[in-house]
Protein backbone atom coordinates (compact mmCIF):
# COMPACT_ATOMS: atom_id res chain seq x y z
CA UNK A 1 0.00 0.00 0.00
CA UNK A 2 1.10 3.46 -0.90
CA UNK A 3 1.46 5.74 2.45
CA UNK A 4 -1.01 8.60 2.51
CA UNK A 5 -3.63 6.64 0.10
CA UNK A 6 -6.71 7.23 0.19
CA UNK A 7 -8.60 3.68 -1.06
CA UNK A 8 -12.22 3.38 -2.12
CA UNK A 9 -14.26 0.71 -0.59
CA UNK A 10 -14.06 -1.17 -4.20
CA UNK A 11 -9.90 -0.89 -3.82
CA UNK A 12 -10.29 -2.12 -0.47
CA UNK A 13 -12.26 -4.96 -0.97
CA UNK A 14 -10.16 -6.06 -4.16
CA UNK A 15 -7.20 -5.78 -1.97
CA UNK A 16 -8.54 -7.56 0.81
CA UNK A 17 -10.04 -10.48 -2.10
CA UNK A 18 -6.39 -10.39 -3.47
CA UNK A 19 -5.22 -10.97 -0.03
CA UNK A 20 -7.86 -13.65 0.54
CA UNK A 21 -6.84 -15.47 -2.66
CA UNK A 22 -3.25 -15.40 -2.27
CA UNK A 23 -3.81 -17.37 1.06
CA UNK A 24 -6.25 -20.27 -0.31
CA UNK A 25 -3.83 -20.43 -3.75
CA UNK A 26 -0.68 -21.10 -0.82
CA UNK A 27 -2.56 -23.85 1.33
CA UNK A 28 -2.27 -27.55 0.26
CA UNK A 29 -5.54 -29.68 0.28
CA UNK A 30 -3.39 -32.45 1.83
CA UNK A 31 -3.05 -30.06 4.77
CA UNK A 32 -6.37 -30.62 6.05
CA UNK A 33 -8.84 -33.52 7.10
CA UNK A 34 -12.76 -33.61 8.25
CA UNK A 35 -13.74 -31.55 11.65
CA UNK A 36 -16.30 -34.45 12.41
CA UNK A 37 -18.15 -32.14 14.82
CA UNK A 38 -18.79 -29.56 12.46
CA UNK A 39 -19.07 -31.75 9.42
CA UNK A 40 -21.80 -33.51 11.48
CA UNK A 41 -23.46 -29.66 12.00
CA UNK A 42 -23.30 -29.01 7.99
CA UNK A 43 -24.78 -33.00 6.52
CA UNK A 44 -27.60 -31.93 9.56
CA UNK A 45 -28.38 -28.35 7.70
CA UNK A 46 -28.38 -29.69 4.36
CA UNK A 47 -30.55 -32.74 5.22
CA UNK A 48 -33.10 -30.30 6.31
CA UNK A 49 -32.87 -28.18 3.27
CA UNK A 50 -32.62 -31.38 1.26
CA UNK A 51 -35.94 -32.82 2.62
CA UNK A 52 -37.77 -29.12 2.16
CA UNK A 53 -36.71 -29.51 -1.86
CA UNK A 54 -37.89 -32.87 -2.24
CA UNK A 55 -40.85 -31.71 -0.72
CA UNK A 56 -40.72 -29.31 -3.59
CA UNK A 57 -40.18 -26.14 -1.16
CA UNK A 58 -36.69 -25.12 -1.84
CA UNK A 59 -34.41 -25.61 -4.34
CA UNK A 60 -30.79 -26.12 -3.33
CA UNK A 61 -27.52 -25.58 -4.78
CA UNK A 62 -25.16 -28.14 -4.92
CA UNK A 63 -22.82 -28.73 -2.07
CA UNK A 64 -19.13 -27.25 -3.58
CA UNK A 65 -16.28 -28.30 -1.00
CA UNK A 66 -13.12 -26.72 -0.34
CA UNK A 67 -10.65 -27.81 2.25
CA UNK A 68 -8.82 -24.74 2.10
CA UNK A 69 -11.21 -23.00 2.91
CA UNK A 70 -12.28 -24.79 5.96
CA UNK A 71 -15.95 -23.87 5.71
CA UNK A 72 -18.93 -25.34 4.16
CA UNK A 73 -21.93 -23.38 2.98
CA UNK A 74 -25.55 -23.89 1.89
CA UNK A 75 -27.55 -21.89 -0.80
CA UNK A 76 -31.46 -22.27 -1.18
CA UNK A 77 -34.10 -20.66 -2.63
CA UNK A 78 -37.51 -20.06 -2.07
CA UNK A 79 -40.39 -18.28 -2.34
CA UNK A 80 -41.51 -18.09 1.40
CA UNK A 81 -40.94 -20.18 4.71
CA UNK A 82 -43.23 -21.82 6.37
CA UNK A 83 -42.32 -23.57 9.81
CA UNK A 84 -44.07 -25.09 12.41
CA UNK A 85 -43.77 -27.60 15.86
CA UNK A 86 -40.77 -29.27 15.46
CA UNK A 87 -40.24 -28.36 11.68
CA UNK A 88 -39.34 -24.70 13.33
CA UNK A 89 -37.29 -25.93 16.20
CA UNK A 90 -35.01 -27.97 13.68
CA UNK A 91 -34.76 -24.64 11.59
CA UNK A 92 -33.43 -22.87 14.61
CA UNK A 93 -31.09 -25.72 15.32
CA UNK A 94 -29.68 -25.11 11.83
CA UNK A 95 -29.35 -21.22 12.02
CA UNK A 96 -27.91 -22.14 15.60
CA UNK A 97 -24.73 -23.88 14.04
CA UNK A 98 -24.24 -21.12 10.84
CA UNK A 99 -21.59 -18.46 11.75
CA UNK A 100 -22.93 -16.17 8.78
CA UNK A 101 -26.58 -16.14 7.09
CA UNK A 102 -28.18 -14.13 4.57
CA UNK A 103 -31.10 -13.59 3.37
CA UNK A 104 -31.53 -11.56 0.17
CA UNK A 105 -34.82 -10.69 -1.91
CA UNK A 106 -34.20 -11.76 -5.80
CA UNK A 107 -36.03 -9.89 -8.31
CA UNK A 108 -38.25 -13.05 -9.22
CA UNK A 109 -40.01 -13.11 -5.94
CA UNK A 110 -37.72 -15.81 -4.41
CA UNK A 111 -35.64 -15.41 -1.13
CA UNK A 112 -32.05 -16.99 -1.47
CA UNK A 113 -30.93 -17.95 1.93
CA UNK A 114 -26.74 -18.40 2.28
CA UNK A 115 -25.46 -19.83 5.10
CA UNK A 116 -21.91 -21.01 6.12
CA UNK A 117 -21.18 -24.05 8.75
CA UNK A 118 -17.63 -23.20 10.47
CA UNK A 119 -14.41 -25.22 9.92
CA UNK A 120 -15.72 -28.62 8.33
CA UNK A 121 -12.15 -28.86 7.84
CA UNK A 122 -9.15 -28.26 9.57
CA UNK A 123 -5.86 -28.42 9.50
CA UNK A 124 -4.32 -32.02 10.16
CA UNK A 125 -2.92 -32.30 13.29
CA UNK A 126 0.97 -32.93 13.83
CA UNK A 127 0.49 -36.41 16.12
Amino acid sequence: MEDGKVFSDQEILKLVYDLYQDELRNRNFDDYEVNQKQMDKFVNAYGFFFRLAKEGRVSIEPIRFSPVETSGGIVVYTHYLDFYGMELIEFCNVLLNTTAIDFMPMTDGRVCISMTIPEIFKPKSDS
